[in-house]
């Protein structure tokens, strides 16, 4: 999707918004613009921006407009690391929490006096909770932000078994 950013003076103002589909004019009259190419907003005051921010790690703190080219580029820098690193420790606990939950009543079941805890639900549980623990020690270790999120894709969670599925 094409992002633009309204030009004031040269300078980019705002945030970015979706390519308008149409603009008002200064007459008051509205057009459909859907179909234009990205060089005609800038007459309208609207350049298109070109790149983005992978906002799982970085964050946009401004854009800064080619009057050349008429295109806005954004100003990236990389989300501070302690920030990234809870988020992706809630994101690894979220998936652990699904892997786990559908076994839970059987873990229910056997604290309230019932059936045993089978072996193989019970070694199932424990290797989530150990893919877990071991993601979120290597997320405390990880120097940068783009080492959590290889450390979040790279966490290999076990397969239940028929008996858990």
């Amino acid at each position: 999707m094409n992002r633009f950013i309204d030009i004031i003076d040269g300078i980019p103002a705002g945030s970015p918004y979706p390519r308008p589909a149409r603009i008002k004019l200064s007459s008051g009259h509205t057009v459909g613009c859907i179909h234009w190419p990205d060089s005609e907003f800038l007459q309208y005051g609207k350049a298109p921006v070109e790149g983005a921010a992978d906002t799982a790690i970085e964050v946009e703190t401004g854009y800064i407009f080619d009057a050349g080219t008429g295109i806005a580029a954004p100003v990236i820098e990389a989300r501070p690391l302690a920030e990234v690193q809870a988020e992706a420790v809630a994101e690894v606990k979220a998936q652990a929490f699904q892997f786990l939950q559908p076994t839970d009543w059987r873990v229910i079941r056997q604290a309230e006096g019932g059936d045993a805890l089978d072996e193989a639900t019970a070694s199932y549980r424990a290797a989530v909770r150990q893919a877990s623990n071991e993601a979120e020690t290597a997320l405390a270790n990880a120097q940068t932000p783009a080492a959590v999120r290889t450390v979040v894709e790279a966490v290999e969670w076990p397969q239940p078994s028929e008996s858990e599925e």
